[in-house]
């Protein structure tokens, strides 16, 4: 695990598990089985003691915050979980709004109640400020997100608390990533794509296409163009898959587009030559045959009759 680890990481950050609540434990087990030698990290509820394996988080997390400092080795087997109210109450909007009402009373001398007008009448980037203490940007090496399509909106404030972290790779995972329509995919693409490369004029000008942008289409191109990779980006879903009219060619662009960024597994595939389907442990499943006769059939039927107009 460390050999993997130490393999694909230039410089020493932490992973980070956004879960919901009742899988904080499982996930923590899992790890604690598989990988004994990973440092767990459990920040959720209140601070409490923790066993040399696990260790307990509180408050927000800063720049400043232990998991991201200290020997390199040790940076890099430190594994965070949490859970998205977590990460969204504590280095989310709202924590952010306070931090610049509060920036405002500092350097504008304004009263709370005039500060906070000032805040919600004001424009801000879309990311936070690298002063904002809790901006912790960048500061994790992976991001692991189970139950992924509970950040499907990107109008949410758990959707903006998730995107604000930007580390190297989301791992997003999910049984259900469409539970509504292909509109889903929108939150989940802004992850995974969060640079707009439409807008990088250098690119496209390298590319030869500043001059029909608004009317390129990169999955007109061939397989092989230089151009294709434009068509998994969200500005090409948004404007070449969800503006179709053909269901079809809605439906057969997407599933191109998810074999760029989806690894599917189902019982039936195969890892190491085996079937899921044997691996993971059986369901005890318990059949009990019962043979009912007229006589036993029929006194059900009297006892359910005689139930119902008892209630009424």
């Amino acid at each position: 695990m460390m050999e993997a680890l130490e393999s694909n990481t230039t410089s020493a950050k932490p992973t980070l598990i956004v879960v919901p609540p009742t899988l904080i434990a499982q996930w923590q087990g899992a790890i604690r089985a598989i990988c004994p030698e990973m440092r767990i990290k459990i920040w959720f509820g209140p601070k409490k003691q923790g066993s040399q394996a696990v260790e307990y988080l509180d408050g927000p997390l800063t720049r400043q915050s232990s998991i991201f400092h200290g020997p390199r080795e040790v940076v890099l087997r430190t594994i965070v979980i949490t859970s998205y109210l977590t990460l969204t109450s504590r280095n989310g909007p709202r924590s952010l709004t306070s931090w610049r009402v509060n920036q405002a009373i500092t350097t504008l001398g304004l009263s709370r109640a005039n500060a906070r007008r000032h805040v919600a009448k004001s424009s801000y980037p879309p990311v936070p400020e690298f002063e904002w203490e809790n901006n912790i940007s960048q500061c994790f090496e992976r991001v692991f997100l189970d139950e992924g399509h509970m950040v499907r909106n990107p109008d949410t404030a758990t959707w903006e608390a998730v995107s604000w972290l930007r580390p190297r790779f989301y791992h997003i995972i999910s049984a259900t990533p469409l539970l509504n329509g292909l509109k889903d995919l929108v939150g989940l693409l802004g992850l995974l794509d969060p640079q707009d490369l439409w807008e990088d004029n250098n690119l496209m000008d390298d590319l030869e296409i500043s001059d029909r942008i608004d009317t390129f289409d990169p999955w007109l191109e061939s397989d092989d163009s230089p151009l294709e990779f434009l068509r998994y980006t969200l500005r090409s879903f948004k404007n070449h898959v969800l503006a179709l009219e053909d269901l079809v060619a809605q439906g057969t662009r997407t599933r191109r587009l998810l074999t760029k960024c989806m690894l599917r597994r189902t019982y039936g595939s195969m890892i190491e030559g085996r079937r899921i389907g044997e691996i993971l442990p059986a369901v005890q499943t318990s059949t009990i045959t019962l043979l009912f006769t007229q006589t036993i059939i029929f006194s059900l039927w009297r006892a359910h009759s005689s139930a119902k107009s008892s209630r009424v």
